[in-house]
């Protein structure tokens, strides 16, 4: 026994003690693998995108040696130009394809300016002349082609009224001249390089880059793509006045460092920066990573404390077991470690208690939070670029108050607030908004002003509430947003600009003295969730496989002082109650009728306090009216055992059987048994719901 005893103590220890220690690198390594998948994402990104680049310069070259070789002749040029678009416009997401001849050497019309393209105009391939938008003598592209050929830094093309980048090559009059013509061009379309991008990046929740977004810079910092498409051909030192992120990333890329942490001055919320550069053109993507949502505590921090305290109760029962000497088996020593253990145990109950209440997120597995626009807009361009056929999505500025939170039933909770949204240019009117979860809604126009339109709600959402830890239940109560339109696709985004600050435990959207008894308010925050319908409401302009949309969620923590007061007091007490009835069995005749025992006494008492048990667990039951089992209904349950144990034993104890382990020295074996059991099965319960997730 001592020697079991010494190896458990040892062992147990050991196991802590390492267990400890690898949760302390838990962060290290947390931050580690999203560095290394976000070094990962970078290098595809850049191989793809070179791989891209490579194929655009082998079809140019391939295109000038296929005009020089037919002779320069109109007809045959302009033959070739189309074939090479059409051939190339979806694999390789070409623009135009076009030459610009040297006055002086233009081979149709001598000394005339002419720039023949085929490609995007209006939105339609077709022919059209460079010349009739802009003198093209003097842009970049053709003067720095005259000796050699080169890729075009993005601009926002005069002819196609978009931001394009290209490759350009010298067109010499004739095989092995160095008589230069003109210039020959291919240019891409920018979308191409959004959906390589787009295609790199893990759409998943529980993904180390969920909190990420890229971006393309060129030689000359001109951003190629970024979420926000706004600010593609748009200098970054132009940009860095209005965002914050973009000002913070100056020095990193002026310093051309391939990684290191950049901080938002307002917020201080911290990103991982992560360059990599693509080395035929120069250009250079980062990637942007999200610190705090990265380190945020997960579900594996929860498991390794679980094990940690497993591993340290039994150290420390080991050690009681050494330090008193229980193992000689003598009763007093025997006394004070069940007292011990049984505190022991409880002990390790709190402690589960606490790293739960104090660990990470409980963000649902489906959501995908949204920090910020530039995220946000990464989002839909990676759902986008997964499922075709919302390219045409008009994004809709919406934001939410919420000045009040009421819980009316175990399902049910009532909302108050304001929902805004912002008029978008071209489109006429706003979508408004819809609640689809609403039981019950009342949503009137509160103002409109400056391109804005407020509406003040109060509605009744009907949800499924997870009771199952009750009383440190975590909940997550949540808007669903809708566009009320669907005859175009509107995709409704966050007003970030109505909101100074959208992280999480900064609680953006609520009142400042939001109070909702019984329940603490952690965090709030937008985030996006992909359903899917087997209808469309009969509106095409719904999309039913595989719908992306916005949420408002609101996290709360129940107070557990009132179910503490409410419930485990009352089992508490019914505990000490069924021990003391336990104690007062003796077969010393002048002890009984001191103690007044008898088989009877026994079995009314377990009776009595079975039927204050019940009533208060029907209670229970019908407040929470939550499906399965709660946490707090596996205390009846033990207490159930106990009485049903206790009675059992008193009439076995009473009985002529010889049953040596309960008559052993007038029952003291199962009485020095019961609070070490009981806390233990407890211990065992609570790690089971909340460490290892079987509620």
């Amino acid at each position: 026994m001592l020697i079991l005893t010494l190896i458990i103590c040892v062992t147990s220890l050991g196991l802590s003690a390492l267990l400890w220690m690898r949760f302390e690198q838990l962060d290290d390594r947390r931050g580690a693998d999203a560095k290394e998948e976000a070094d990962k994402i970078a290098e595809q990104i850049v191989s793809d995108i070179g791989e891209s680049l490579d194929r655009l310069q082998r079809t140019a070259d391939t295109m000038v040696t296929g005009l020089i070789k037919d002779g320069l002749q109109e007809d045959r040029t302009r033959h070739r130009l189309k074939r090479v678009f059409e051939n190339n416009r979806d694999s390789l997401g070409l623009l135009e394809a076009g030459v610009a001849w040297e006055p002086a050497q233009n081979p149709w019309r001598p000394g005339r300016a002419s720039a023949p393209h085929y490609g995007l105009k209006d939105g339609q391939p077709q022919f059209f002349q460079v010349e009739d938008a802009y003198t093209y003598q003097d842009s970049t592209w053709f003067k720095l082609t005259a000796d050699s050929s080169r890729w075009i830094e993005p601009y926002f093309g005069g002819a196609t009224k978009q931001v394009t980048a290209g490759f350009a090559v010298p067109l010499y009059t004739s095989p092995g001249s160095r008589r230069r013509a003109g210039v020959a061009r291919i240019n891409f379309d920018l979308e191409r390089f959004r959906q390589i991008i787009a295609n790199a990046q893990p759409l998943k929740p529980d993904s180390s880059m969920r909190a990420s977004y890229v971006l393309l810079l060129s030689r000359d910092s001109l951003i190629i793509t970024h979420p926000i498409v706004d600010y593609s051909g748009k200098s970054l030192g132009s940009l860095a006045k209005r965002d914050r992120i973009l000002r913070a990333l100056r020095k990193p890329l002026a310093e051309r460092m391939p990684d290191s942490v950049i901080v938002d001055s307002d917020t201080g919320q911290k990103y991982w920066y992560f360059a990599k550069r693509v080395n035929s053109t120069g250009w250079t993507a980062v990637v942007l990573l999200d610190q705090e949502e990265t380190l945020d505590a997960s579900s594996t921090d929860a498991e390794h404390l679980g094990w940690i305290t497993v591993a340290t109760v039994f150290f420390l029962c080991s050690l009681l077991v050494l330090l008193l000497r229980a193992y000689r088996g003598t009763e007093r020593p025997l006394w004070w470690l069940s007292v011990l253990t049984s505190l022991v145990f409880v002990l390790g109950i709190v402690a589960t208690w606490y790293f739960f209440v104090t660990s990470g997120s409980r963000i649902d597995e489906r959501d995908v939070r949204v920090l910020d626009g530039a995220m946000a807009n990464a989002i839909w361009r990676q759902h986008e670029g997964r499922f075709p056929g919302n390219s045409t999505s008009i994004t809709v500025p919406t934001g939410v108050f919420v000045q009040s939170v009421r819980f009316t039933g175990a399902n049910n909770v009532v909302l108050t607030g304001y929902v805004w949204q912002r008029s978008i240019a071209g489109i006429d009117g706003l979508p408004g908004i819809i609640f689809p979860e609403a039981e019950e809604i009342s949503i009137e126009p509160a103002y409109e002003s400056a391109g804005v339109k407020g509406w003040y709600f109060e509605t009744t959402l009907r949800q499924q509430f997870d009771y199952s830890r009750y009383p440190f239940d975590r909940e997550d109560v949540w808007i669903r947003l809708w566009p009320g339109r669907f005859d175009q696709r509107f995709v409704l985004m966050p007003d970030f600009a109505s909101y100074t600050d959208l992280r999480p435990w900064t609680k953006p959207g609520l009142e400042r003295d939001f109070v909702l008894e019984g329940w603490t308010v952690e965090d709030s925050y937008f985030s996006y969730r992909t359903n899917r319908y087997n209808v469309n409401l009969g509106q095409p302009g719904f999309r039913s496989d595989n719908s992306l949309e916005l949420y408002f969620n609101i996290g709360l923590s129940r107070n557990p002082v009132s179910p503490f007061v409410a419930d485990i007091i009352p089992l508490l007490v019914v505990s000490f109650l069924v021990f003391a009835v336990l104690m007062i069995s003796t077969r010393h005749e002048e002890r009984m009728g001191i103690l007044g025992f008898s088989t009877s006494a026994v079995l009314a008492y377990c009776a009595a306090l079975f039927f204050v048990l019940i009533v208060s667990h029907v209670h229970l039951r019908e407040t929470l009216a939550g499906q399965g089992i709660i946490y707090m209904e596996y205390f009846y349950f033990v207490m159930y055992f106990a009485i049903l144990a206790v009675s059992t034993n008193s009439l076995l104890f009473s009985s002529s059987a010889s049953l040596p382990a309960i008559h052993y020295r007038d029952n003291l074996l199962v009485k020095q048994s019961y609070w070490p059991v009981l806390t233990a099965a407890l211990f065992a319960i609570t790690l089971s719901v909340f460490v290892f997730g079987s509620a």
